[in-house]
């Protein structure tokens, strides 16, 4: 076995026993034995962090230096009522000023960052490293006035969607309906059919607006808005009594409802208002 002596032990000694152990390859009891018998000095984890910091505070060195997470450090850092200073941060963009004062006139900062793949918040800090004045909350960027109103009736023609052109020239929907504002062209929404007036108000004592809006291949919304315009928006009442629930509580609901014309909740609500227990 390697004899070690006091000055062997004093140059690889830093202050931590486990340390010593592992420099000399010995074990845990023996680096505690050579420390109390050379008199030396443990220095705790703390002792050492509190040293490292008098020299530097920087967090990258001291995690290097103490072998340290930089998340133990800040716990330390924490204990002791202090905050190490903020690393000043490098101004980095991916465009020029000028073409980011020329985009930010028309776009958006949400336009900007799809443009160049990053988030809007990426685009805010690009204007304020450049000193760029934000436009204040609730005002619209310029319109791009390179879209005339002729290629926006062509568009509108070709694919009859707000959102399709905006999302086919890359920009938001509120923009291009602003377009259309300014161009004082009348948008057209969805095909409006051509329903027969006396033909409508037949159908509409007979069907419901789900079969309704099926049978004229339209949304239930726009047979509702018809039938305000003819001033049918109330429903027929369906006088149903308690006797007719009675004769009829051993048929299916679907059934009676098709035989008075009425919607199926409103058999069921009368037979559970009546109290009768259907078989």
């Amino acid at each position: 076995m390697k004899k070690i002596n006091k000055e062997i032990v004093v140059s690889q000694y830093n202050g931590s026993p486990r340390d010593l152990a592992k420099s000399l390859n010995i074990s845990l009891p023996s680096a505690y034995h050579y420390i109390e018998k050379y008199d030396l000095k443990i220095v705790s984890t703390r002792e050492k962090f509190l040293n490292a910091l008098k020299e530097t505070q920087d967090i990258d060195v001291l995690e290097s230096k103490l072998g340290l997470s930089k998340n133990r450090i800040y716990c330390y850092l924490k204990e002791i009522g202090l905050k190490l200073p903020k690393k000043a941060r490098t101004f980095q963009c991916r465009v020029s000023k000028k073409d980011l004062e020329y985009l930010y006139e028309t776009h958006t900062t949400e336009e900007i960052g799809k443009i160049y793949q990053v988030s809007r918040q990426t685009v805010c800090n690009w204007l304020n490293g450049y000193n760029i004045k934000k436009r204040t909350k609730g005002r619209y960027p310029i319109l791009d006035r390179s879209i005339t109103k002729e290629f926006l009736v062509e568009l509108y023609s070709e694919l009859g969607s707000v959102r399709l052109i905006a999302e086919k020239v890359k920009l938001k929907t509120c923009h291009i309906n602003r377009l259309f504002r300014e161009y004082g062209i009348c948008l057209d929404y969805g095909p409006k059919p051509k329903i027969d007036d006396l033909a409508f108000i037949e159908d509409y004592q007979k069907y419901d607006f789900d079969q309704l809006a099926k049978k004229y291949g339209v949304h239930r919304i726009t047979i509702f808005r018809m039938a305000k315009k003819l001033g049918l928006s109330k429903r027929a009442t369906y006088n149903i009594s308690k006797e007719f629930c009675e004769q009829n509580k051993h048929k299916v609901a679907k059934d009676i409802a098709n035989e008075l014309g009425c919607s199926v909740a409103l058999v069921n609500a009368k037979m559970r208002a009546y109290g009768v227990k259907r078989k």
